[in-house]
């Protein structure tokens, strides 16, 4: 789809989890109603090039985008909310969530 209709497609998407966001009270409501969705109607990926809670070395990852069974991306979800993240390092790029170097979380 080109960029026009998917910029459409999200728009409604954010229009339809904006008027439902009582219901969307967990991480799970969240992926399944809001970031999958996001992924598979608005970013095309196919739900065959979506793994989700894929277990690594720092735990588990609630998403694994790929493609020709190389990753793309992994994405973290979280329930509808902010969260901040303070860190002690500026130079490290991968953080570990639950690791010493998060701190305020």
């Amino acid at each position: 789809m080109d960029i026009d209709t998917a910029y459409e497609v999200a728009q409604r998407l954010i229009e339809e989890a904006s008027q439902n966001l009582p219901n969307i009270t967990t991480e799970e409501d969240a992926k399944i109603q809001i970031i999958t969705r996001m992924f598979t109607e608005v970013l095309g990926w196919t739900h065959a090039n979506i793994s989700a809670e894929h277990p690594n070395k720092n735990g588990y990852s609630d998403y694994v985008l790929s493609e020709d069974s190389r990753p793309y991306l992994v994405v973290e979800a979280k329930k509808i909310g902010a969260i901040e993240i303070a860190t002690h390092s500026k130079s490290q790029a991968n953080y570990k969530i639950s690791g010493p170097v998060l701190t305020g979380c």
